[in-house]
């Protein structure tokens, strides 16, 4: 019989607790319930908010292409500006759920991209940034939508030169082992108007990285317009992996006797189980 602590990219191992004298396999059926439950009534917590960028420190970001310094322009002592043709940048961290707030302005009058960028969530659903001034019925290309999958319920862009905000609660796709079994889900809050409401994200945006179980960063875009951002704040959120996640599975006859998850600020999942034999978790073989 082996027990082990683990988190996802890493291992430790620690004893489970002593069973109760005479309690045989009985005790180990009571403790994975236990396990299961506890895990299941975690409850929804804001963790403490992290400023990826309110000052004039980008140490929080790092170019997408090649991971070297952000290639962008501090302006001031709080707004970075995208530098055309030098690419997205992505936060240093990954994340699952979270809230995230962000400010950004469109150039005025409008440069040559129409206030053209994005904010892709988990570096894989683009929230589209455009100058959509005027637009009477939103398309997959406005300001708002989710980018060419879905589009803003209502106009709500300012104008160019006008400081706009973004409030975004973030659910992550959920998946048992690699294969998913529940889209992503976002409510997006555009300069006080909600213009999605606990939508499904069908899959990637086009330029978005692939889905899968891993947390993933906060990326902006650079779509050669001249667009400053400010103020972009993310709090994570500690949600329990539903009931129907497996991450442990067995091999060659092996016994899972117990199983728990959770999830930390910085999105790694960690599950304690004791189990016979051989099993996976995250595809590492255990023994």
């Amino acid at each position: 019989m082996s027990a082990a602590t683990l988190r996802r990219f890493g291992l430790a191992r620690s004893p489970l607790p002593a069973a109760p004298a005479g309690s045989g396999p009985q005790w180990l059926r009571w403790l994975a319930g236990f396990a299961l439950v506890a895990a299941m009534a975690a409850p929804l917590t804001a963790q403490t908010p992290i400023p990826l960028f309110n000052s004039t420190d980008t140490s929080q970001f790092v170019a997408t292409s090649g991971g070297g310094p952000v290639p962008w322009t501090v302006v001031g002592t709080n707004i970075l500006e995208v530098v055309p043709g030098t690419g997205n940048i992505e936060s240093v961290q990954s994340f699952n759920d979270f809230v995230l707030h962000a400010e950004f302005r469109i150039p005025s009058p409008p440069d040559a991209g129409n206030g053209n960028s994005g904010i892709f969530l988990q570096g894989r659903y683009e929230l589209q940034i455009f100058n959509s001034l005027g637009v009477a019925v939103p398309t997959g290309n406005d300001c708002g939508a989710i980018w060419n999958q879905r589009a803003a319920s209502t106009n709500a862009c300012l104008a160019p030169g006008t400081w706009q905000s973004y409030d975004i609660t973030f659910r992550a796709a959920q998946w048992n082992g690699f294969t998913k079994i529940a889209n992503a889900k976002v409510t997006v809050v555009l300069n006080g108007v909600t213009v999605q409401n606990n939508v499904d994200l069908l899959g990637p945006t086009t330029g978005g990285a692939l889905e899968s179980p891993t947390p993933g960063p906060i990326t902006l875009q650079d779509n050669n317009s001249v667009v400053q951002f400010r103020n972009v704040i993310i709090r994570p959120l500690n949600t329990p992996l539903p009931a129907t996640t497996t991450l442990f599975t067995s091999v060659r006859g092996s016994r899972i006797l117990v199983k728990a998850v959770k999830t930390d600020a910085a999105g790694n999942i960690y599950a304690a189980g004791a189990f016979t034999d051989t099993s996976t978790f995250g595809g590492t073989n255990l023994t």
